[in-house]
């Protein structure tokens, strides 16, 4: 069960007033003050209800997006809006833990200044992004120039015409039947009669009405086709109300849902549509590929698979869109629409909108575009300049050429298996060949080191200085630490050592030296890149954008000589992933 007494209660409702966060307001204010509101204005009615709350604790009680009441407001700004405060709120509250150790231990958190540090940049570059998807600068002036809102204009045109074919084809049968009727010259008989020939021949005329009356029968179908064929759509859709299926991560998808479904639902029955939605990395094939028709039209979102903690996520998308997209009945299948940052396009989609983006690039796009791979291990190749900096041509830059997400997923797998291995260059019979005996080599080597290591920890916690009390001061352990050979600066090994100062004693016992100095190099520099020596002050603007020309430069600068730069991308794992939910998802939504 949960113990609600004294928990931290944050709630989002944009009026302020609907009825389920009033009530939850209200029956919480029992167990619990420390209540915050996140809604669209200062002056609401669950605002009013928090200010009557004790100020001892907090001055105020509700973070405001500042974009007014929108009492018909679909789902659209209001949704953007409270996603970014959130973001701002989640930086200061992760800034604050990470600024003091026993904080971070506490909540068990593992963001890093670094992390924070790159995320604050994608959010300051994100307004950028934003106006090249709506077309309008921070300022309200249209952007003449906005590629990617063209090419989202013109998708949303194209697929408003197989929305508007149904009345359209309406008027024209309308037309089509009043005109006839009222002169009382269908055509196929007015043809016959002109020509004389039910003169000649008395049956025909009865032909000549059998023909009109199929006319009359089909005229819908009729008109529909002609009208597809006028705009040069594809023909062989169902002649039946539209369906749109949207896929994308959990929040990005459920509110467009509801945004599309709220607009549509002021329309009238004949241009209405259905609205689906779903998760294509989670539950979308197993809910809506059974539903797939002709004339289908889903709409997915996909992750930048060019950052390697995301390539995965995407793969799984892309398989979810292509099995959707290969049901087919008399040659045609859904019409499908992607919508991501990295610019591939998935053979059985019928369309593919890129966003630009706005970011510089991580250490896992340069580790994949760079020319001298060998020399980067020994950190000999240059990565430290602007990618477009015409004086230093050796510089790697992102490949130009679009990959899909089973192509980076490869590279980034061999990358991975060459850091892992030691060496790398060698045909795929080669590794065929050899793998079984490299595995037996690799093992004895890895027992032979774990031996040589248990016996330098010996010799260490039997050398090194120890207190009356048998534990050990960071003076020491720094000693020790250079003595076997891991080169750290002290400022790196003053945060390790804080972080398993769990009681703020400033010693540690050898069962903790040990579990240190067991650790690898990858691992404890990502520690001490978490931790950090310095507190950071409990603002907003104390998280600072990072200034690097490309995310993980410092990181590939300050590492000890034994971390290779591909452990160093495994430590951008949670910056990806903070990108992707944060700033990556909001850009899509928008779009």
């Amino acid at each position: 069960l949960w113990d609600l007494h004294g928990a931290i209660v944050l709630i989002v409702s944009h009026s302020g007033g609907t009825f389920s966060p009033l009530a939850v307001s209200n029956l919480l204010q029992s167990f619990t003050k420390q209540i915050f509101v996140v809604t669209s204005e200062w002056d609401t009615q669950i605002g009013k209800q928090l200010r009557h709350l004790d100020a001892g604790f907090c001055r105020s009680r509700v973070f405001s997006t500042e974009i007014g009441m929108h009492p018909a407001e679909p789902c659209s700004i209001s949704v953007a809006a409270t996603h970014q405060l959130l973001t701002q709120i989640f930086e200061h509250v992760a800034a604050t833990l990470t600024s003091e150790g026993s904080l971070r231990r506490a909540s068990g958190s593992v963001v890093g200044l670094g992390d924070l540090a790159e995320l604050e940049k994608c959010n300051q570059m994100n307004i950028e992004a934003l106006e090249e998807i709506v077309g309008t600068d921070r300022n309200g002036v249209a952007i003449s120039a906005a590629e990617t809102e063209a090419e989202l204009r013109k998708k949303g045109a194209l697929w408003a015409q197989h929305v508007l074919e149904s009345p359209r084809a309406w008027i024209l049968c309308a037309l089509y039947i009043l005109g006839t009727v009222i002169s009382q010259s269908p055509p196929v008989t007015s043809v016959v009669k002109r020509l004389s020939l039910d003169e000649k021949h008395s049956f025909v005329i009865y032909v000549a009405l059998l023909f009109d009356a199929l006319i009359y029968l089909f005229l819908p179908q009729i008109c529909i086709l002609w009208i597809r064929l006028v705009q040069r759509r594809a023909l062989l859709h169902r002649m039946a109300g539209r369906t749109v299926v949207i896929g994308d991560c959990p929040w990005v998808a459920q509110c467009t849902e509801a945004f599309l479904s709220k607009v549509m639902a002021c329309s009238y029955s004949i241009a209405s549509l259905t609205v689906f939605s779903g998760n294509p990395a989670d539950h979308l094939v197993h809910r809506m590929t059974h539903r797939v028709v002709r004339g289908t039209l889903l709409a997915c979102g996909r992750p930048d698979g060019r950052l390697a903690a995301l390539t995965t996520a995407e793969s799984a998308v892309c398989l979810s869109v292509n099995q959707a997209s290969s049901i087919q009945s008399l040659g045609a299948t859904c019409e499908s629409l992607t919508i991501g940052h990295n610019p591939y396009k998935l053979p059985l989609t019928a369309h593919a909108v890129f966003l630009k983006g706005a970011r510089p690039d991580y250490l896992c796009e340069r580790l994949l575009s760079t020319t001298c791979p060998q020399q980067m291990e020994n950190k000999e190749c240059d990565l430290e300049a602007p990618p477009m900096s015409p004086a230093r041509s050796n510089i790697p830059t992102p490949s130009s050429k679009a990959r899909s997400s089973a192509s980076l997923l490869g590279e980034f797998s061999n990358l991975l298996a060459d850091a892992n291995d030691g060496e790398g260059g060698e045909e795929l019979e080669d590794r065929l060949v050899f793998d079984m005996i490299r595995r037996l080599v690799h093992s004895e080597k890895m027992e032979q080191q774990k031996d040589e290591e248990e016996q330098k920890l010996r010799r260490f916690l039997n050398d090194i200085e120890k207190d009356e009390n048998g534990e050990i001061g960071f003076e020491a352990f720094e000693a020790g630490f250079k003595l076997l050979g891991k080169t750290f600066d002290s400022a790196d090994l003053r945060s390790i050592f804080n972080e398993f100062d769990w009681d703020g004693s400033g010693k540690l016992d050898p069962l903790e030296c040990k579990m240190i100095l067991g650790m690898e190099m990858g691992d404890l520099y990502r520690i001490a890149q978490r931790s950090g020596s310095h507190k950071a002050p409990c603002r907003l603007h104390s998280v600072e954008a990072s200034q690097e020309s490309f995310f993980g430069e410092a990181l590939l600068k300050t590492a000890p000589t034994g971390v290779r730069p591909v452990k160093l991308m495994e430590m951008q794992n949670l910056s990806m992933q903070l990108y992707e939910s944060r700033i990556a998802s909001l850009q899509r939504a928008v779009a």
